[in-house]
């Protein structure tokens, strides 16, 4: 008799488990394509300047001038090892939201 026990506790089990399987399973959300950051990436130029960094600005101008740049958030460890004094609360790593290719010159007339 200790069979159905253990063959109801299985299926209970797979029921239990197959939600988080698709879960697991289930592709990445793709880039948005209003700011062509990653989710939770896209950071405002003007609000990064108010609070202290300096490198969002130059980035964004060098790339397509909008406002917005992408930025990942390194470890704290990174901060305390490299930049314990640092005056901004967190270090990233930005780069321009949507770089354009510079295009190649017309050679002749």
């Amino acid at each position: 008799m200790r069979t159905r026990p253990l063959s109801v506790l299985s299926v209970a089990a797979a029921l239990v488990a197959w939600p988080l399987a698709a879960t697991a399973a289930a592709a990445p959300p793709p880039l948005p394509t209003e700011t062509g950051c990653p989710v939770g990436q896209a950071l405002s130029v003007d609000e990064l300047t108010a609070l202290g960094y300096r490198a969002p600005s130059e980035i964004d101008a060098a790339g397509n001038n909008d406002g917005i740049v992408c930025g990942v958030p390194l470890p704290e460890a990174y901060r305390e090892v490299f930049s314990p004094t640092a005056p901004v609360p967190i270090i990233y790593l930005f780069r321009d939201n949507t770089v354009t290719t510079p295009q190649a010159g017309r050679v002749g007339g």
